[in-house]
């Protein structure tokens, strides 16, 4: 502790202030790009169509992300070092289905759909072409088991459990 009372690394770096930075530089602008990855016309409809299939992933939340990149550059312990940063718990899509239900306070549920059926819903909502493929990529990374495995990661950076993967998702999709 610095005699402010703030949490300060070796080098005297406040850990809440490089946290708040790296929530916006690091974690913010991509995950705000996520919300693509979901027409939105569909869960108008009440269906959450994705071509996710049945895969899970492990999604860590902004915050715990934001204090674990804080923690990593404020000390020498992590040099060398390589991480997975996930939540403690993975989610499957019909647990975001249940979550755009409560968001919506309607009922959705979740509809796997090909890979050709996702590029054109997106290409209808004048979404370029190759931001399509990227998408379309990270979908195929979730189908191999990419982000499903939780790891023990974050918890081990942060000194105690990350929230919930779930709770990481609606801190992005409710604002």
């Amino acid at each position: 502790m610095g005699v402010d009372g703030q949490h300060r690394g070796g080098d005297g770096v406040d850990v809440g202030e490089v946290a708040g930075a790296s929530g916006e530089l690091f974690g913010r602008p991509v995950l705000e790009q996520l919300r693509h990855l979901v027409p939105e016309t569909d869960i108008a409809a009440g269906t959450l169509a994705a071509p996710a299939g049945r895969s899970r992933t492990a999604p860590a939340h902004i915050d715990d992300l934001a204090e674990a990149a804080a923690r990593v550059l404020v000390s020498d312990r992590h040099r060398g070092r390589c991480y997975t940063l996930t939540a403690a718990d993975s989610i499957d899509w019909d647990d975001l289905a249940k979550l755009a239900s409560t968001i919506a306070a309607e009922p959705v549920g979740y509809q796997p759909i090909e890979d050709e059926q996702f590029l054109n819903a997106l290409a209808g909502q004048e979404i370029p072409g190759e931001f399509t493929e990227v998408l379309l990529g990270v979908y195929r990374a979730f189908r191999g088991g990419w982000t499903g495995t939780p790891t023990g990661d974050l918890a081990e950076i942060l000194g105690r459990a990350p929230r919930p993967a779930l709770g990481a998702v609606s801190a992005v999709v409710s604002g």
